[in-house]
């Protein structure tokens, strides 16, 4: 299916209106760099906020971060634009709602919610957090190697 801004705004909303259901009421939101990420991300955001999520931006990172950042602080919903390992022209959403990302029933609940809700009365804020330096310094505080590892780069 083709996105467009107007359906992206919508899902948020629909997306915005289940958090609110299952009492979660932040939003860790990231995003790639594929070149449909930002307008993605405008549109996305602005659904989750009329819903009443208040939003946290966390840029551009790869998925693990954005994971990273929402247990790190402890925010049980969250939005990632991504398309994974989809070829640059494809963009999609991984949905965290509690301890996991929605799949199946819940992907589709979130398609028949879409064009059928409102703004609801008290609007969400936003607010960007940078979570890089403290994933590196996790990264760095819990591997330990046993060797040196080798590796070489094909450019």
């Amino acid at each position: 299916m083709d996105l467009t801004d107007e359906g992206v705004n919508g899902l948020g909303l629909a997306i915005a209106s289940t958090f609110a259901r299952e009492g979660i009421s932040r939003a860790v939101v990231g995003r790639d760099v594929r070149l449909s990420s930002d307008s993605y991300f405008a549109a996305l955001t602005d659904g989750l906020m009329a819903g009443g999520i208040d939003v946290v931006d966390v840029g551009v990172v790869p998925t693990p971060i954005f994971y990273f950042a929402a247990k790190k602080w402890e925010i049980k919903g969250g939005v990632m634009i991504t398309a994974s390992h989809n070829p640059a022209e494809f963009n999609g959403f991984k949905v965290l709602r509690g301890e996991g990302t929605i799949y199946g029933a819940d992907i589709m609940e979130l398609h028949s919610l879409q064009g059928g809700l409102s703004p609801v009365e008290k609007r969400g804020t936003m607010t960007a957090k940078d979570v890089t330096s403290e994933y590196i310094d996790y990264l760095s505080d819990n591997i330990h190697l046993e060797r040196p590892v080798r590796f070489a780069a094909d450019g």
